[in-house]
C-alpha cells in the first residue's frame, strides 16, 4: 500500500519542502541562480511560472515531501524542476521514484516529438545515478554553467528526434 499521493501544487507545499531540503539541492539553486536561496522566493517562482507541477505528499499527515514538474521553453522542449525535502528520499525514495518516472512518461506521451531536459550540478552524483530511473539518458556537460564556473550535466528525454 502506497504511503505517498499526488495532489497538485500550492504555494504553502513549496514553502514546506524548501524547508527542508538537502544541502546539494541548495548549493545547486545557489550556483544556477546566482543568489543565496531563499524559500519565499523560489515558491513564487515556480508558482508564477507556467507549465505542469505536482505534489507528492503524505497520506497519513498531508505532509508535503517533493514539488516538481515541467516548465515548457520552446514548442516542444520542457525543462525540470524538482525540490525533495531530506524526508522524501530518506522514506519515502522508492515511491518518489515511481511518481517521476509516470511523470515523465505523461509528459512525453502523446506526442510525436518532445524533449525533456533535466540539469544538475555534475557534483552530484546521487542525482545523476538517479535520472536513468526516471526514464532520463544522460546528454552532455556543461562546462562553467554555473557562476561560479561550476559544471552541470544534462539529461534528456527525447521523441521523435531526428538521428544524425
Amino acid at each position: 500500500m502506497r504511503k505517498t499521493e499526488i495532489r497538485e501544487t500550492s504555494l504553502i507545499d513549496v514553502i514546506q519542502v524548501c524547508h527542508d531540503l538537502p544541502d546539494d539541492e541548495v548549493e545547486q539553486i545557489e550556483a544556477f541562480s546566482g543568489q543565496p536561496f531563499d524559500a519565499q522566493d523560489m515558491a513564487v517562482q515556480i508558482m508564477t511560472t507556467p507549465g505542469y507541477r505536482w505534489t507528492c505528499y503524505d497520506k497519513e499527515t498531508k505532509e508535503p515531501l517533493v514539488v516538481a514538474g515541467f516548465s515548457k521553453i520552446g514548442v516542444t522542449i520542457w525543462r525540470s524542476f524538482m525540490l525533495a525535502s531530506n524526508k522524501a528520499w530518506a522514506d519515502y525514495g522508492v515511491e518518489v521514484t515511481l511518481h517521476c518516472r509516470r511523470a515523465v512518461k505523461n509528459v512525453a506521451q502523446g506526442n510525436q516529438h518532445i524533449r525533456l531536459e533535466t540539469m544538475c550540478l555534475a557534483s552530484r552524483d546521487r542525482a545523476r545515478a538517479w535520472y536513468p530511473r526516471i526514464g532520463l539518458e544522460y546528454e552532455s556537460t556543461l562546462k562553467g554553467y554555473g557562476v561560479n564556473g561550476e559544471t552541470a550535466v544534462l539529461y534528456v528525454k527525447t521523441l521523435g528526434a531526428e538521428e544524425i
